[in-house]
């Protein structure tokens, strides 16, 4: 009796313990995940600095321009021209964003985690079944 108590135990403490490395080889798989999709490219700063430049540059060439109604009509038109790529990136990264969102959200829902709380109870009790019948035979 006491080398199956052993054996039984020593089962579930292991299963306990694969059980927590899935767990956390998901929680870390998803950490990963969010990291590299929050770390992702954006273009905004490159465009921004581009026409910042070119504005500069067409400053620096042409001072005497500065002033000109024509010349602030096409800094205009640049501005939102500018403004209408930003907004169109914005709206692509938003609508790839709430994709990836959608497939987390059915991760959540595919009933993973009550999965994983339906194992912990099993295990848990399953180790307190054997320490009831331990206690049974010596008493």
């Amino acid at each position: 009796m006491v080398n199956e108590y052993y054996s039984e135990s020593l089962q579930r403490f292991n299963d306990l313990v694969k059980q927590r490395k899935r767990i956390f080889q998901l929680f870390s798989q998803t950490q990963t995940n969010f990291i590299n999709f929050i770390c992702r490219e954006a273009p905004y700063q490159k465009r921004v600095s581009e026409f910042c430049d070119n504005f500069n540059r067409f400053s620096e060439q042409y001072p005497d321009l500065r002033g000109n109604d024509e010349t602030r009509n096409e800094l205009l038109k640049r501005v939102n021209m500018l403004n209408e790529t930003l907004w169109s990136t914005v709206l692509d990264r938003k609508n790839v964003a709430v994709q990836e969102r959608q497939s987390q959200t059915e991760l959540m829902q595919n009933g993973w985690e009550t999965r994983e709380k339906s194992k912990l109870i099993t295990f848990v009790a399953q180790l307190m079944e054997l320490e009831f019948e331990r206690f049974r035979t010596i008493v």
